[in-house]
């Protein structure tokens, strides 16, 4: 294939990149990305959103501006998202309002209805994190109706999250529970890693997944048991540990529960974040 049709076979390694992202393998899906570019396809906003998911968000922000400006209005479309949620990331509110404009401006002109999601997903982002909750979700609203109509199930439970925010910091925590719980499903029925979301502080800067399995392994759980629970390999949460551990500033598994206990995770995880 990459003999044949070589921009075809990048395509290809950029989609796998994807969903080894989705699930939680970061070099696996960085070597998908570096063959992706290779082939010659730049394997954005994906390698970014990696990027910034594993806490490289200056280094993402410079790859997507980059990126953008290799692109025309319509190449610019696809990557306008994935730039919102990185200057979400690095709480840059007027570089997230810019792209989240363009967006909107060219949702409007192309008017294709994944156009339209994207940029009132963005838009709901951008007014949670701004603290307008009650405009945030109408926003969200409008993303979800937009993504229930095209079966995008992985952006509606990103959707979910966004909104479990915004009611918690409404004062609905039975909604924001609510949320909470359907995005976790969708993504277990998926079985994609749970994504973050950007401008939350989590206890140990620790992310959902590996919030996740700390409570699985502080509940009993060996690592293979971890694995077939959320489907992915013993590798991956052998890696998500040594992650967690270099995070939190221990070496063993039980000093590792303690930290837990202590930090109350042992609680629904998303009752210990709080918005920017």
């Amino acid at each position: 294939m990459e003999e044949v049709n070589s921009w075809a076979a990048g395509e290809g390694y950029y989609q796998l990149g994807e969903v080894r992202r989705l699930r939680g393998d970061a070099d696996g899906a960085f070597a998908a990305f570096s063959r992706a570019r290779a082939l010659g396809v730049e394997p954005h906003p994906g390698e970014a959103l990696l990027r910034c998911a594993i806490g490289h968000s200056d280094t993402a922000w410079t790859e997507l501006r980059v990126a953008l400006a290799g692109e025309d209005r319509l190449g610019r479309m696809r990557l306008l998202r994935g730039a919102v949620e990185v200057a979400l990331a690095r709480n840059s509110l007027d570089e997230a309002e810019r792209h989240c404009s363009e967006l909107e401006s060219g949702a409007e002109a192309f008017g294709t209805p994944g156009f339209r999601a994207w940029a009132a997903h963005a838009r709901g982002a951008l007014l949670v994190q701004q603290g307008r909750y009650g405009e945030a979700l109408d926003a969200l609203e409008a993303a979800l109706r937009e993504y229930r109509i095209q079966q995008s199930r992985y952006d509606t439970a990103q959707v979910y999250d966004w909104m479990a925010v915004a009611h918690k910091a409404l004062g609905d925590d039975e909604l924001a529970a609510a949320d909470s719980a359907t995005a976790e499903n969708i993504y277990a029925q998926l079985g994609v890693e749970p994504a973050p979301v950007c401008g939350q502080r989590t206890p140990g800067g620790l992310t959902k997944r590996e919030i996740d399995i700390l409570r699985r392994v502080a509940g009993g759980a060996t690592n293979k048991q971890v694995a077939e629970q959320i489907c992915i390999s013993e590798k991956t949460v052998s890696r998500h540990l040594a992650n967690i551990y270099g995070k939190i500033g221990v070496s063993s598994r039980t000093a590792a529960v303690a930290w837990a206990h202590t930090n109350n995770l042992l609680w629904h995880a998303s009752a210990s974040f709080t918005p920017r």
